[in-house]
């Protein structure tokens, strides 16, 4: 995800690293490995917002594909 210049993957590393530093500037690595100056509240927000959308997004996928491959018994 796109955040003050810098492209972000929302991971349960980077948003445990963020849930756990204090204060709000910090400068971090995007993805491309350029330092991101970024409020860390804001950041942390949009990435938990992110990474649930996704979760929630592939357990539907998941869970349907199941249902598919499901062999029938007789």
């Amino acid at each position: 995800m796109a955040h003050n210049g810098g492209l972000f993957k929302s991971t349960p590393e980077l948003i445990s690293f963020l849930h756990c530093w204090t204060g709000d500037d910090i400068v971090i690595e995007d993805s491309y490995h350029n330092p991101i100056r970024i409020n860390r509240s804001a950041l942390l927000a949009e990435l938990k917002q992110a990474y649930q959308f996704a979760m929630n997004a592939w357990l539907v996928d998941f869970d349907a594909s199941k249902k598919i491959r499901k062999i029938p018994r007789d």
